[in-house]
C-alpha cells in the first residue's frame, strides 16, 4: 500500500478531489515563501491534511445526528398532533358512528310502519327533562374534572420544592442529606410510576414519606434548623393530600345512581323517538339524528372524564400529565 493510501486508513481521511489538491499546493507554495516552488515540509502539510479530514468528519457526524434529531422531532410532533386531533374529534366520531346505526334502526322502524306514537306535549316534556338531568350530572363531572386538571402542577410543584430544600442542609455530603436527595427523588418515581401505569398505589407512596420523615428525625438529631423541617414536612404533607385525592378521583365514579338516571334517561329517549311519528319527515329525521347525537356524546364525554388520569390509553378527556413527567426527566 503506498504512504498516502496508508496514512489515509490510518487517519480515516478522505481522498482529496482537484480543488483540495489544489488547496494543498498553494499552501506549501506559501510554506515556501515562492509561487514556483513548494516546501519540504511535509509535516504541516501532512498536519493540515489530517485536520481538515478530522474537521470533515466531525462536521459529517453533526450533520448526521441532526438530521436524526430533525426526523426524531418531526415524528414526535405528527405524533402529538395526531394525538391532538384524537382528543378533539375521536368521540365526536365515536358517538357519530351509533348515531349512524340509531338512525337505520328508525329507518327499519318507518319502513315496517311501527312509528305508531304521536308527538304530544308530555313527550316533549320528557325528552326535555332527560336532556336536564344529562345536563346535570355533565356539570358535576366537569367540576371534578376542573379540580383535577390543577393536579399534576401541584404534585410537581412540590416535588421541585422538596428536591430543592433536600439539597439546602450543610455539609452537602453528609450522608443523613444524600440519603434524604435520594429518598426524595425515589418518592417522585413512585408517583411518576403511578401515573404512568394507570394505578394508584398510595402504600408506596406513603413509604416513601415515611423514609423521608425518618431522615429528618436525623437531621433534627444533628440540630437541622425548625423551619427547614417543617418545610419539608408540610410539603409532604401537601404530596400525600394529593396522592389520595388522586387516587378517589380515579377509583370513584360521580354518584353512581346518577349516571344509572342519565343512562335510563337517555335509553328512554332514544326508544320513544325511534316510534314517535316525524311530519315533515326529512327535516324531522335530521333532528333525530342531531338529538341522539348529542346526547350519546354527551354520555360517552361524561363516562370518559370520570377517570381523568388513564395515561397512554385511547381516551379523550384526560389532563394533561406533562408536568409531571417533565420532573422526572428533570430529577433524572
Amino acid at each position: 500500500m503506498p504512504p498516502s493510501s496508508a496514512a489515509s486508513a490510518e487517519y480515516k481521511l478522505r481522498h482529496l478531489d482537484k480543488s483540495a489538491v489544489a488547496k494543498v499546493i498553494e499552501y506549501g507554495s506559501r510554506l515556501a515563501e515562492d509561487q514556483n516552488k513548494l516546501t519540504t515540509r511535509f509535516s504541516d502539510v501532512t498536519d493540515l491534511i489530517q485536520e481538515a479530514g478530522a474537521m470533515t468528519l466531525v462536521s459529517f457526524k453533526r450533520c448526521l445526528i441532526f438530521s436524526r434529531i430533525k426526523k426524531t422531532k418531526r415524528n414526535r410532533d405528527q405524533a402529538t398532533e395526531m394525538n391532538e386531533f384524537m382528543k378533539k374529534w375521536g368521540l365526536i366520531g365515536k358517538a357519530l358512528m351509533i348515531t349512524a346505526i340509531l338512525v337505520a334502526i328508525r329507518l327499519i322502524i318507518d319502513i315496517s310502519n311501527y312509528d305508531i306514537i304521536a308527538l304530544t306535549n308530555l313527550i316533549t316534556a320528557f325528552i326535555g327533562a332527560a336532556i336536564f338531568t344529562v345536563a346535570v350530572i355533565f356539570t358535576g363531572t366537569l367540576t371534578d374534572y376542573k379540580e383535577s386538571e390543577k393536579i399534576p402542577n401541584d404534585i410537581a410543584v412540590s416535588l421541585l420544592t422538596l428536591h430543592h430544600d433536600s439539597k439546602l442542609f450543610r455539609p452537602s455530603d453528609n450522608p443523613i442529606s444524600v440519603h434524604l436527595q435520594e429518598h426524595v427523588r425515589n418518592l417522585a418515581r413512585i408517583i411518576v410510576d403511578n401515573f404512568k401505569t394507570n394505578t394508584s398505589d398510595n402504600g408506596k407512596v406513603r413509604a416513601a414519606i415515611a423514609e423521608i420523615n425518618e431522615d429528618l428525625c436525623l437531621l433534627v438529631d444533628q440540630n437541622a434548623p425548625p423551619q427547614y423541617v417543617n418545610k419539608i414536612r408540610t410539603e409532604l404533607g401537601n404530596i400525600d393530600k394529593i396522592t389520595s385525592r388522586v387516587k378517589t378521583i380515579a377509583e370513584t365514579s360521580f354518584i353512581p345512581a346518577a349516571y344509572a338516571i342519565a343512562e335510563i334517561s337517555v335509553v328512554g329517549v332514544i326508544l320513544i323517538l325511534f316510534f314517535v311519528k316525524i311530519d315533515p319527515y326529512y327535516e324531522g329525521m335530521i333532528i333525530f339524528s342531531i338529538i341522539i347525537a348529542l346526547l350519546i356524546s354527551i354520555i360517552l364525554l361524561i363516562k370518559d372524564m370520570d377517570n381523568p388520569f388513564e395515561y397512554g390509553q385511547r381516551t379523550f378527556a384526560d389532563v394533561d400529565l406533562s408536568p409531571i413527567l417533565e420532573i422526572e426527566k428533570y430529577l433524572d
